[in-house]
């Protein structure tokens, strides 16, 4: 059994699902885990993790949504961008981390905190293993920022990604969470190892059955160019409209932490779709597999890969839907590495074609009217490779492979 440090820029009750069922994994299978993570306000992701070991550092002094937080974030954001201050910052915290440690595993979502965990396990003579869930160069834009300021992000940006990319050479292996990621991050470091994301255990199916014909869809609206729903819409506007889908027995409901401004900017161009749509309160994470277990069809949204669009993006949102073996409708087709796993495991439907669409609403829709729930016959043996348990252990041989290395 091993003694990990995990450095991560987000964990539990921050949204952090890969790395916090890592953690929670990682000590069912025996091992042990202190987690360095920087302390963030956002209360809405817990996860329950027992055993682990945790030291949160604040970043931010003064309170969240105040006049005085946007003049912190900006000074602390110039700093970073001349100086790299917050890496510095948090390795001066962390410093006194203790030694015996097996290893050192950070998972980023960009940049921090790459350069503190690489500095960690160069103290401690341990290997180092990064952890790359998201990368700036998938997304059509910055959607993906948090404060998208013109001119000073952009250049923001390509600082950032000039540091990340220094410390991707250094480390002893990469993991990702895609194909496509793997493919790019073998630009800097030949030892990168594939490893989705997964569903945890409580994502199963449940025969719960709804009043309601239900097509949900949970997280963030980034807009169309990276998640276009207005095939969806075009069609619901056809069925309903003309009277092959009852609108009283057809919702679209929607679960946003991100965007429902916008959507509904654009729902406003389809009057039935944005009749039937719902507006959800947010919900906490541990009630998602609930919300999608009495779905009647998972939403997954994306758009077509190509070299100025979206690449390489498989959502966590399919597989929470493939856990909970719900049918999913992703839309557009990505025509590329989620549409293949879709296919793969039998759990729904990616496509860029309305007749496709038109067929499958209907298909579900019968199956819900005679049962009142929906249940996607998925391919079992594929789908359990998905199983966040199976994350853990992917981790595990990795790091072995390390250690009978010397590293």
């Amino acid at each position: 059994m091993y003694n990990l440090l995990i450095v991560t820029d987000s964990f539990t009750p921050d949204f952090s699902p890969r790395v916090s069922f890592l953690v929670k994994n990682l000590i069912k299978d025996g091992h042990s885990v202190t987690v360095l993570t920087e302390d963030v306000e956002n209360p809405f992701y817990e996860i329950d993790i027992q055993g682990v070991n945790i030291c949160r550092v604040g970043f931010y002094k003064s309170k969240p949504h105040t006049v005085f937080r946007k003049f912190e974030w900006a000074f602390k954001a110039f700093l970073n961008l001349c100086f790299d201050y917050k890496s510095s910052f948090f390795l001066k915290k962390w410093s006194s981390v203790a030694s015996g440690y097996d290893a050192v595993i950070c998972s980023t979502f960009s940049y921090f905190p790459l350069k503190p965990a690489y500095k960690l396990a160069g103290r401690l003579g341990v290997p180092f293993i990064a952890d790359i869930r998201d990368l700036s160069e998938q997304f059509t834009g910055r959607e993906y920022q948090l404060h998208n300021v013109p001119l000073f992000s952009k250049w923001f940006e390509r600082v950032q990604c000039g540091r990340r990319n220094y410390y991707l050479k250094e480390a002893d292996v990469l993991t990702t969470v895609s194909p496509w990621h793997q493919q790019f991050l073998k630009k800097f470091n030949d030892n990168v190892c594939l490893i989705y994301n997964g569903y945890d255990e409580a994502f199963c199916f449940s025969e719960t059955k709804s009043d309601t014909f239900d097509i949900v869809y949970t997280g963030k609206w980034l807009g169309v160019e990276m998640q276009d729903p207005t095939l969806l819409f075009n069609v619901l506007e056809k069925l309903i409209g003309s009277g092959t889908l009852p609108q009283d027995k057809v919702r679209v409901v929607w679960y946003l932490s991100k965007g429902s401004d916008t959507l509904n900017e654009l729902l406003a161009r389809y009057p039935i779709s944005r009749k039937i749509s719902k507006f959800a309160d947010r919900v906490p994470y541990s009630e998602i597999p609930s919300v999608l277990q009495k779905s009647s069809i998972v939403l997954v949204l994306t758009n077509k890969f190509s070299e100025k669009g979206p690449k390489g993006i498989i959502t966590t949102k399919f597989f929470e839907g493939l856990g909970c073996e719900k049918p999913i409708l992703n839309i557009i087709s990505d025509g590329s590495y989620l549409a293949n796993l879709i296919n793969e495991t039998n759990a729904g439907l990616s496509t860029d074609n309305a007749a496709a669409v038109e067929e499958f609403l209907l298909s579900e829709y019968r199956q819900w009217s005679a049962t009142g729930c929906t249940h996607q016959i998925v391919n079992k043996t594929a789908k359990r490779t998905f199983d966040r348990a199976c994350q853990a252990k992917q981790f595990e041989a990795i790091i072995e492979a390390l250690n009978s290395k010397g590293k």
